[in-house]
């Protein structure tokens, strides 16, 4: 089984607003990022990496959108490495395979997450390009 780390831990300065929570067809963008985690079959747990000023709101958008998978969610660091490295200190023993993804990026589908794992299965390590 896969762990998925999402990162939404940025500061969104160059948009000027958090654009995590700017609404797309009606949901928040971290909803849409979420979701595609929670439909992929592979992916067993999703630890959610944010910031500390914003971990209320993710919760309550977990609850609303009823995640499953959803585990931890958690303050990441200054920089998007400490972030990842938060997530990756809160992975269970044994863990085999993460998948890091950026919570700002809600285009993903679930199909493409089945189709890197199978890769990374294969190869030990994969990228979506």
């Amino acid at each position: 089984m896969l762990t998925a780390i999402i990162v939404a831990a940025g500061d969104s300065r160059r948009m000027g607003f958090d654009k995590l929570f700017t609404a797309i067809a009606g949901r928040p963008v971290i909803a849409h990022t979420i979701h595609a985690f929670e439909r992929a079959d592979c992916v067993g747990e999703i630890i959610v990496v944010a910031r500390k000023d914003r971990l209320d709101e993710i919760k309550a958008i977990v609850c609303d959108e009823d995640f499953k998978k959803v585990r931890s969610i958690i303050p990441g660091g200054k920089h998007r490495q400490d972030s990842v490295r938060a997530g990756l200190d809160h992975l269970k023993p044994g863990a085999t395979y993460v998948a890091i993804h950026d919570a700002a990026r809600p285009l993903i589908t679930a199909e493409q997450i089945e189709s890197v794992f199978e890769q990374c299965r294969i190869h030990a390590a994969a990228s979506l390009a």
